[in-house]
């Protein structure tokens, strides 16, 4: 008879594969929300908080998802460029957001050479921001491509939407894309991660089975 005993390492991976979907989830619906705006700064600090957050937690949890059936670098560096990404999409939105507010009652395009410093510290976070997340996605792309519940497709579409934003980048810098009037891919990322996350969900007991019949060198990550 099978133990109901779920060993702790084995536990914990399904965990973190849980929390990843529930991150991904959050991640995708505030980075709709801050796609359509809020009139408060404050709420849209908050939005960018939660995804910030979000983003981080579901990396993991995606990272989890991946290394089942095996330990992979590619994942490892994807998950650590993507928590990064995370950090500095904050650190940008914070900013962007301080330099537009209502300082006081002034208008702070009013401050002339100051304020164009500062909006040029944003767009340069900004930049920043995609470079990590899309090294991040394209990883996970690679990783995916071999991973019996993503495949080929669910890859394959990442590493090129992952590339296509890295040129852009590099092409518009030190302007955004889209700040530059070009196409903004981040959308097209979101709509991935979203598929990736519905994916997650549909193989919930597919995981489940894995974690727990896999021989005991697969039960946790190795970081070291």
């Amino acid at each position: 008879m099978t133990s109901s005993i779920v060993p702790e390492g084995r536990q914990l991976r399904l965990d973190w594969i849980r929390i990843g979907m529930a991150a991904g989830l959050v991640a995708v619906a505030s980075y709709t929300f801050l796609l359509f705006g809020s009139g408060d700064f404050r709420v849209a600090f908050i939005g960018a908080s939660v995804f910030s957050v979000a983003l981080g937690l579901a990396s993991y949890g995606l990272y989890q998802f991946l290394t089942i059936e095996h330990h992979s670098a590619v994942a490892q560096i994807a998950t650590v460029a993507t928590m990064v990404g995370a950090i500095v999409f904050l650190a940008m939105a914070s900013v962007q957001l301080a330099v537009r507010s209502d300082l006081g009652g002034v208008d702070p395009t009013t401050l002339g050479t100051v304020y164009q410093l500062a909006e040029r510290v944003h767009l340069g976070l900004d930049v920043a921001w995609d470079v990590y997340f899309a090294v991040g996605m394209g990883l996970f792309g690679v990783a995916a491509y071999s991973h019996p519940r993503l495949g080929r497709m669910v890859g394959a579409l990442g590493v090129l939407v992952a590339a296509a934003l890295l040129v852009l980048n590099i092409a518009t810098f030190p302007i955004p894309p889209a700040s530059a009037g070009s196409f903004d891919l981040g959308p097209i990322a979101g709509v991935w991660y979203l598929v990736v996350t519905v994916q997650i969900i549909r193989s919930l007991g597919w995981a489940k089975d894995e974690v727990l019949t896999r021989p005991t060198p697969h039960e946790a990550p190795d970081w070291t």
